[in-house]
């Protein structure tokens, strides 16, 4: 599992650092947006459960997210 976490990781500094450099200042944000999004993920198994399931179509999983990370 570790090698799969460290390659995980390492692709999404890979694929991120460019995206978040070009950003400047705005970077940051998207940082923080980003580890909010980690932090509902983290803190909500029945969100990650469906997100993660494989019979729930895409527009439904993004339709979910959009309702999650809505603001009140």
């Amino acid at each position: 599992m570790r090698g799969t976490s460290q390659a995980s990781h390492d692709a999404v500094i890979r694929e991120a650092d460019p995206i978040l450099t070009a950003a400047g200042k705005d970077g940051i944000t998207i940082a923080e947006h980003l580890f909010v999004v980690v932090d509902a993920l983290d803190s909500s198994g029945s969100l990650r459960r469906a997100l993660t399931d494989p019979a729930r179509p895409g527009k439904d999983k993004a339709s979910l997210v959009k309702q999650a990370l809505r603001r009140p």
